[in-house]
């Protein structure tokens, strides 16, 4: 990893180097350096390192990024103060750079704080090397798809039986990410004459469903078409379980790709708005295989 440092007095740099960071992770956002916004509560200006705007469907996505620059680690104090910021500008996420890092706690506060706003906090170099991935390509023999981590999460490639990638919590291990039953994971299918759409799909796994957990209830959400994709979003509810199941699937030519998503009731509208950006930003991809002779 390249350790980027800093000269203390050099505050500009530092901001110039995460918003040019930004322009190559978010190529297709507005972006735009030292803004000035009225707070909805506060009814006066506040100052906005950098503003990050994407459209997702007929939605403007709003990410207010702090970069914090001096020679403490952020803790709770001023995850807190964010919040509030984020809040009163009426955002949708929020993201605190640090030259310095930040404590555990503060990250904690970040990921569960109760208004459902999406948090995270990086220090700079987690910000340009991202020690876990935020992006991948999961493939299923000739089909794949470009899939990159909502904010705050992290994806692991490491296989199993019944996924081609986990995601979960930025920080954590995939056994601690289970534990506090928030973690999702994704497949693909085929088409073939037995699962052709959505609806097949979605059928074929109510059915599982009630075969295995035998008392559960569950609901369609409504969804939009993604990148002229349909896609469909399901909640699932089950009797004496600490968690809900949120699964996501979209329509492409050949195949199908659906994420299943774990999460608490507390948690559970910050996840559908996960999800949907989640798919909004998943891209199809052909895999071609080749032999060495």
């Amino acid at each position: 990893m390249n350790v980027i440092t800093l000269d203390k007095t050099d505050w500009k740099r530092y901001e110039n180097i995460i918003y040019e960071e930004c322009k190559i992770d978010y190529p297709n956002a507005r972006i735009q350096k030292d803004v000035h916004i009225k707070g909805r509560y506060s009814k006066r200006s506040r100052q906005i390192d950098i503003l990050l705007e994407q459209r997702i469907k007929e939605q403007t996505i709003t990410t207010i990024i702090d970069c914090k620059y001096y020679n403490l680690k952020v803790d709770v104090k001023k995850v807190e103060a964010f919040i509030g910021m984020v809040d009163d500008l009426d955002a949708d996420r929020g993201i605190i750079i640090s030259d310095r890092g930040y404590t555990k706690a503060a990250l904690d506060r970040a990921y569960y704080n109760p208004r459902h706003i999406e948090l995270d906090i990086y220090s700079l170099n987690e910000f340009k090397e991202q020690f876990q991935s935020t992006a991948a390509f999961p493939y299923s023999g000739k089909h794949g798809v470009f899939l990159m981590a909502p904010l705050g999460y992290c994806i692991d490639g490491k296989r199993n039986g019944f996924s081609l990638c986990t995601l979960y919590q930025k920080g954590l291990t995939f056994e601690e990410a289970a534990n506090t039953h928030e973690f999702a994971y994704t497949n693909i299918v085929e088409k073939d004459e037995y699962v052709y759409s959505i609806f097949d799909l979605n059928d074929n796994q109510i059915l599982s469903m009630k075969d295995y957990y035998k008392t559960f209830n569950y609901e369609m959400i409504p969804a939009e078409i993604i990148h002229t994709r349909p896609i469909a979003i399901r909640v699932a509810r089950y009797d004496h379980k600490p968690f809900n199941e949120v699964t996501g699937i979209i329509d492409y030519t050949d195949f199908l790709f659906f994420v299943v998503w774990f999460c608490p009731e507390n948690t559970l509208k910050r996840t559908l708005r996960k999800m949907e950006l989640l798919l909004s930003r998943t891209i199809p991809i052909n895999v071609a295989h080749t032999t060495n002779e």
